[in-house]
C-alpha cells in the first residue's frame, strides 16, 4: 500500500519483474510508488494520481512510452509532470521526447538520482513560473 504522505511516482512497464524492482528501489528512498503494466493502464494512472514523475519504458506491447508522453503532455492536468523513460537501448530519437533517460540495466541509484533531479528542476520551474 502507498504511503499516502510521501511523493508520489508513476512507474510503467509491460516487464513485471522491471516495475516491480524499480517500485523496490523509490520505496525503500522513501516514495509513494504506484506500478501500471501496460501504456493505457499507465495514463490513466497518471491522471488519476498526478504524481510528482513518471518513469515509462519505451518499448512495451501496445502503447509504447512514446505515445505515453503524448498523451501526457497533450493534457493540462497531466503536461507538466516530468517523465524519465526507460531503455536497454540507447538510441537518443527514442527519448527525446522524454525529461530523463534511464539505460537498463539501471541501478537503485541511477532511479533515486533522476527521480531526486526530476524533482527538484519542477519545483524550480514552479517557482520560477510564480514568481513576481
Amino acid at each position: 500500500m502507498p504511503n499516502q504522505d510521501a511523493i508520489r511516482v508513476v512507474v510503467i512497464d509491460d516487464d513485471e519483474m522491471v516495475s516491480d524492482l524499480t517500485a523496490m528501489f523509490l520505496t525503500q528512498s522513501g516514495y509513494s510508488v504506484h506500478v501500471a503494466t501496460t501504456g493505457e493502464k499507465g495514463i490513466q494512472l497518471v491522471r488519476a494520481v498526478l504524481p510528482a514523475v513518471v518513469l515509462c519504458d519505451i518499448e512495451m506491447r501496445g502503447t509504447g512510452g512514446r505515445e505515453v508522453v503524448e498523451a501526457l503532455r497533450s493534457d493540462v492536468s497531466t503536461r507538466n509532470i516530468p517523465i524519465a523513460l526507460m531503455s536497454g537501448r540507447l538510441e537518443p530519437e527514442s527519448f527525446a521526447s522524454g525529461d530523463a533517460f534511464i539505460s537498463k540495466p539501471f541501478s537503485a541509484d541511477d532511479i533515486v538520482v533522476t527521480v531526486k533531479r526530476l524533482i527538484a528542476s519542477a519545483q524550480s520551474r514552479l517557482k520560477k513560473d510564480t514568481a513576481p
